[in-house]
């Protein structure tokens, strides 16, 4: 598939307010985006397979050279601000995006992220994907892959362990030489 990360970082920078949105919250909002669509349809949004684990959070790979190509396009703008004593990026549409390449689950899965992510007061709380196992083994700069990402870690039960060791006698079964 084709990347359709500018047609997701468009829509998401039309639909939420420049004041809410700076590139953190961007970047996070294309990657739980891809995770959850992941999840529930076995592939990115976005058409990527992995992102790049950066100091503030996972970053789409190109997501600079995107936002600069929709710059001169004229499809978005793009200043920077003073925002606390900190940089802050803010975005804003100049035209209604283009969002025809997706499908009505997978804009219901980006609207219902954005919202969470856009009306957090704080996007250093939402940025705690370093809470989880899979972050904390990926190194600065490395790729996180999406797949990964999107496994929800459980418990094994005995009905696991059972299924498995099946698994791999029936596998046993059909590879032993005759």
């Amino acid at each position: 598939m084709p990347s359709r990360l500018p047609q997701l970082l468009h829509y998401v920078i039309w639909r939420c307010s420049p004041a809410e949105l700076g590139a953190t919250r961007l970047n996070e909002i294309c990657w739980y985006s891809d995770v959850d669509t992941y999840r529930k349809l076995g592939r990115s949004i976005t058409g990527a397979s992995d992102y790049t684990r950066s100091q503030f959070g996972p970053t789409p790979k190109g997501v600079d050279d995107v936002i600069e190509a929709l710059s001169r396009q004229s499809r978005i703008a793009v200043s920077k601000d003073n925002y606390y004593g900190r940089p802050k990026t803010m975005y804003l549409s100049r035209v209604k995006p283009d969002i025809g390449v997706f499908s009505s689950d997978e804009i219901a899965i980006v609207d219902a992220i954005a919202d969470i992510i856009c009306s957090n007061p704080s996007s250093a709380s939402i940025s705690r994907v370093a809470d989880n196992a899979l972050w904390e083994e990926i190194e600065l700069g490395a790729d996180v892959p999406i797949a990964a990402a999107a496994v929800i870690p459980g418990e094994i039960t005995a009905r696991d362990v059972s299924w498995a060791e099946k698994m791999i006698a029936d596998f046993d079964a059909h590879s032993a030489p005759a």
